[in-house]
């Protein structure tokens, strides 16, 4: 998982001190979710470019 971004934790600030209207717990498995996707989707971006550098033509 990726460490938290100062956008992610103003998000979880915004959603549980000021936003009420969302309960907490759906706030956190959100954030939980999407930090996570990130990271598949970095994981991911990462395998294809390498695998690219090796198929690429000198």
């Amino acid at each position: 998982m990726i460490d938290y971004t100062a956008e992610e934790i103003r998000r979880l600030l915004h959603q549980t001190l000021w936003h009420q209207t969302v309960p907490h717990h759906v706030v956190f498995t959100q954030s939980l979710w999407r930090r996570t996707h990130q990271a598949v989707a970095r994981r991911i971006h990462y395998e294809q470019r390498r695998r690219r550098a090796l198929e690429a033509p000198l």
